[in-house]
């Protein structure tokens, strides 16, 4: 187990000092923390840990110096873990994910890891583990606790801390594969009660009708519908590929004031829910459903892969052949989606639009 010890710190003995956190007893609160890879000068002020430079780059009395001068600074924590939180979501949510995905992310580490000026390089395990159990939805905790996996990741490759502290912390709930379809009658009671939620209700029937995921199409702009088609890019779908469906007359209208104002997403799926009183499902049901259905109904499974954008590119003879293919069954598709609705209108019991 690592020391924590107190030491006279000298140049000539940081070489042969074992893994730990040596404080120096020349100057309280500056000390060095010997990893197995790099040796990192540190300091506390206000409670919190921060690095100062990597020895031997540092010398001893350099970080020495750096210690003092910080001691008595009023500069902000530069390792402190909101500045940390905020420079990653600059950095790299939003170059690397898509705006919905990202969003998502940001809001899960903001909301749910409060560790305000902590220095990151001070967050244990067993910190996070408390803030994961504190979450009351067992999916929610599950991405969150990814979620803050993912930043410690990140921060321990900018340099932020020498070892990641949660790469052994495990998954708080285990997942469950659902297996939901919802049954005619429950998709009726949804589409009739989802009327009475604005925004959020005409994404939930735009889901019903697409079979599409719901962060995509949440994010969905008026110049990604091209005559009669919706053509997603590829920041904004799980395959990173562009994704072209039909536009069909129903949707074209559901589609109208773009984009969606949507800002309460669990407090409207319960509002929904008690209106409607349908029980134990999620969003991604209706997704599901849309495949089953659509498949009860003899459509080919390849067109409803492309529907989902499940296809793979392999499948369908490779990159180039795919791009050329979705054009080519782009007609296939709305049949399909044509004949879905019309299966839907007889299960809602009165016109779509």
């Amino acid at each position: 187990m690592p020391k924590n010890t107190k030491t006279k710190l000298s140049e000539l003995t940081l070489a042969r000092l074992p893994e730990g956190i040596h404080w120096d007893t020349l100057l309280p609160a500056f000390g060095l923390r010997v990893g197995k890879n790099r040796r990192v000068f540190v300091t506390v002020k206000n409670g919190s840990r921060r690095r100062l430079g990597v020895w031997p780059s540092m010398k001893l009395g350099q970080a020495r110096d750096a210690a003092r001068k910080l001691m008595t600074s009023s500069e902000p924590n530069p390792e402190a873990f909101q500045t940390v939180l905020d420079a990653y979501i600059a950095a790299h949510i939003k170059k690397n994910w898509g705006p919905q995905s990202g969003a998502e992310i940001e809001r899960l580490l903001r909301k749910h890891f409060s560790f305000g000026n902590k220095s990151i390089a001070s967050i244990s395990k067993r910190d996070v583990s408390i803030e994961v159990q504190k979450i009351e939805s067992q999916s929610v905790a599950n991405h969150a606790n990814l979620a803050i996996k993912l930043l410690f990741n990140w921060a321990e490759k900018q340099g932020y801390v020498d070892r990641n502290a949660l790469k052994s912390l495990p998954q708080p709930y285990k997942e469950e594969s659902r297996d939901r379809v919802l049954a005619p009658d429950e998709l009726r009671l949804i589409w009739h009660c989802s009327k009475q939620l604005g925004d959020y209700g005409r994404l939930v029937r735009l889901l019903m009708l697409t079979g599409q995921r719901r962060g995509q199409m949440a994010a969905i702009q008026s110049d990604w519908l091209k005559e009669d088609t919706i053509v997603f890019p590829g920041k904004s779908t799980k395959s990173r590929r562009e994704h072209i469906i039909p536009l069909t007359t129903t949707t074209k209208a559901s589609l109208k004031n773009l984009p969606f104002t949507l800002k309460h997403w669990d407090r409207d799926k319960k509002e929904l829910d008690n209106l409607c009183q349908v029980k134990d499902w999620v969003l991604h049901d209706l997704r599901r459903s849309f495949a089953t259905y659509m498949a009860q109904a003899d459509v080919a499974p390849h067109i409803i892969e492309l529907l989902l954008d499940h296809i793979n590119p392999q499948s369908m003879g490779g990159t180039v052949a795919l791009i050329y293919n979705r054009h080519r069954y782009l007609p296939q598709q709305r049949e399909a989606l044509e004949k879905y609705e019309t299966w839907l209108a007889k299960q809602i019991q009165e016109p779509l639009i």
